[in-house]
Order: C-alpha cells, then sequence, then structure tokens
C-alpha cells in the first residue's frame, strides 16, 4: 500500500511530543527522510521568558474591614502609580491648554429661521412719490398765474376769470384695472404691494381685473362661466391705471395673449372718454412697442424708476380736457 504524503503540520506534532535526545526522535527522522530540517526543540534558554501581568488581589479594602489594618491594601510604587499633575501651572505659562481652551464651546443652535426679505420691484421709500406723480391730473386750482393775466390784460381783454397755476391733484379717482393672466404670475407679490399701495394713496379706487385686455371684459368679482362683464370707460378726469405686462411675456400661445391692435384700439377708446391712461410695465424699454407708447404713459416697472423720472414724462400732471 501507497504511503500517503505526511504534512509539516504533523511533522511538527511529532517532534513538540516526543522528547528532544531520545531514539524515538532518532528513529522519526529516518521515518521521515529529513535531512534539512533540524526538528530539535530550541532550549529554553533560547526562548525569553514571558512576563504576565499580576494577578488582581482579592483582598478587601480596609474601609470593607474596618478594624483589620493587616487587610488594607498597600501603597502604590511610585512606578506603579498614574501620571498626576504635581503643581496647577502658573498664569506666565505658555502653551498649557486650558480645557476650555482646548475645545471650545459652540453656541446653541437658533431655531429661529430668517426669512430673506422681498426687494419690490418699485422701492419702498419712493413708492409714494413715484404712484403721486404717475397718477395726479392737473387742475389749475394754484396760485395766480400773473405772466397770463398781464398778456390778456395788456391785449385789452377782460378777464373772465382769474387764470392759476396747474397743481397735482388725486380728487378725480381712479380706476385700477389689474392683469391677471399668466404672463403676470411671475409678479404677483409685486402686484399685490402695488395695489396695496394705490388703495392707501386714494380712498377713490374702482378695482377691476382682467385677462388679455380690459376691452374683452372686467369685472371686480369672481369671473363666472360667462366671463367678466363688458368694460365701460369710467367718468371724464379719471386716471386708468394698467398693472400689466402688454402681452410682452407669457405663453406666446396662449389664448389670453392680446395682439397690440386691441391695446390700440383700448387706448384710443378711454382717450375719447377724457380719461388718461398710465401703465406699469414690468419690462424694459427696448421691448416697448413704439405704438403703444405714443398712446398712454409707459412707467418701467423697476427698481431703477423713480419719481424725478415719471415727473419728466407727465409733468404737473395729466391734461384733463374739459
Amino acid at each position: 500500500m501507497r504511503r500517503g504524503e505526511i504534512s509539516f503540520a504533523e511533522r511538527l506534532e511529532c517532534v513538540v511530543r516526543l522528547k528532544p535526545d531520545s531514539e524515538a526522535c532518532e528513529l522519526l527522522r529516518k521515518a521521515l527522510h529529513v535531512i534539512d530540517v533540524d526538528v530539535r526543540v530550541p532550549s529554553p534558554r533560547m526562548v525569553p521568558p514571558l512576563k504576565l501581568p499580576p494577578e488582581p488581589s482579592l483582598r478587601p479594602s480596609a474601609s470593607e474591614v474596618p478594624g483589620n489594618p493587616s487587610l488594607a491594601p498597600s501603597s502604590p510604587t511610585p512606578e506603579s502609580r498614574p501620571f498626576e499633575l504635581r503643581a496647577l501651572p502658573r498664569d506666565e505659562d505658555e502653551g498649557f491648554p486650558w480645557p476650555w481652551e482646548s475645545e471650545p464651546e459652540l453656541p446653541p443652535e437658533s431655531t429661529d429661521r430668517k426669512i430673506p426679505l422681498l426687494e419690490f420691484l418699485l422701492a419702498p421709500l419712493a413708492r409714494t412719490a413715484i404712484l403721486t406723480s404717475a397718477l395726479s391730473t392737473r387742475a389749475h386750482e394754484g396760485a395766480l398765474d400773473v405772466p397770463k393775466a398781464v398778456e390778456t390784460l395788456a391785449q385789452a381783454r377782460p378777464l373772465k376769470c382769474l387764470p392759476r397755476l396747474p397743481v397735482p391733484t388725486l380728487r378725480r379717482g381712479i380706476q385700477l384695472l389689474v392683469d391677471v393672466g399668466e404672463g403676470m404670475l411671475p409678479f404677483a407679490m409685486d402686484r399685490a404691494a402695488l395695489v396695496e399701495a394705490i388703495h392707501r394713496l386714494s380712498p377713490q379706487v374702482d378695482l377691476k381685473m382682467f385677462l388679455g385686455c380690459p376691452s374683452r371684459g372686467a369685472g371686480s368679482g369672481a369671473r363666472l362661466k360667462k366671463g367678466w362683464p363688458r368694460w365701460r370707460p369710467p367718468a371724464r378726469g379719471t386716471v386708468i391705471v394698467l398693472l400689466s405686462n402688454l402681452a410682452l411675456g407669457g405663453p406666446r400661445l396662449s389664448f389670453e395673449r392680446a395682439l397690440p391692435a386691441e391695446w390700440l384700439a383700448f387706448a384710443e377708446k378711454a382717450r375719447r372718454a377724457g380719461c388718461p391712461v398710465v401703465a406699469f410695465v414690468p419690462y424694459e424699454r427696448r421691448r416697448w412697442p413704439r405704438s403703444l407708447a405714443r398712446a398712454m404713459v409707459l412707467v418701467p416697472w423697476d427698481r431703477g424708476t423713480t419719481a424725478g423720472l415719471v415727473r419728466r414724462a407727465v409733468g404737473p400732471g395729466h391734461e384733463v380736457e374739459p
């Protein structure tokens, strides 16, 4: 029968179980045909002794066995003592990390979340002045116009009434038309703020909403299936204020999008009724149609708009034909 291969682990186990100097170890050498490998177990002098930690003492402390000082634990040697601070550091010592300096305490996390302020298109500080300049009409109720009176008398004409200088006024009222179409959704917050500012400016405000163009219908309540009633111009001298993009933005294929011809027809109808039209447009001037800029007063609804800019465009107020 053929002998199987003997592994190195089996050889090592045989050498450990036998004594190094016995005859059986020599026979094992010949049986395993070991020539170059020394199977002798090293002597105890070649192996350094292993130092084990001392076993913990199970003796009770002196506090547990009162009146028996012989059972009290012995004082530890300086080598076995843990590190202890011999003296507190002085103030002039540098580089000593105090515990409260090594890890600074972080402030508690605040639960209050600050909501960022919304920047409106019209600056709040200049909003009242801009609206007053844009929505005022001209009334000849100011001081006496001396040059005009002298000119009339110099031509030997009678003074039927004393000529007076024009002053701006808001007593004729305002009709506020607000575009609630898809194109004005990005400006919903600014639109609401401007409507509130106009209501604070004048108590005589007739608020109406529309889609596309006011000529299609405008109303103050909810839009029913039949739509809002037909728009009619207000009394003569009432300023018509539009908060709309004039179809300059929004979906191009939307049915709400009005053509410039509709806006021109609306402006012509308002002019015949003696009502000036002012439109606050949230787009830059280069996008305005020239025909609409000539038919009505367009005010840029933007942070760069100032009261002086509007006053130069309107003057001392909109002229109302008698």
